[in-house]
């Protein structure tokens, strides 16, 4: 009995793990709106309607110029400004509590 049920749990893991490699339906087309948002609240403006930024907290000094590279490459690939913050040693809790509380 204990063999058909660890049989039949995976099998059912087996098929939901494939059920999500599968290929989603074509996308319908939508057309665009005719008007854009022309408040710069990113809480009401569309993802469409800005380029918007990325922005990444690291907590390990020693990789620093690896990500300002990473930064700076994916900025003149992509356009999107990076900005990476990097915590000191031992001061990543306190850095990413006052990075939140920033209103920007």
């Amino acid at each position: 009995m204990k063999k058909m049920l660890a049989l039949a749990l995976a099998s059912v893991m087996l098929i939901g793990t494939l059920a999500g490699c599968t290929q989603p339906a074509e996308p319908t087309t939508s057309t665009p709106a005719t008007s854009t948002p022309t408040t710069s609240d990113p809480a009401t403006s569309t993802p469409e309607a800005t380029d918007g930024s990325v922005y990444y907290l690291s907590f390990k000094p020693e990789q620093d110029a690896q990500w300002q590279a990473l930064a700076e490459a994916y900025t003149a690939e992509t356009g999107v400004e990076v900005i990476v913050q990097t915590a000191a040693a031992g001061t990543y809790e306190s850095t990413l509590k006052s990075e939140i509380a920033k209103t920007e």
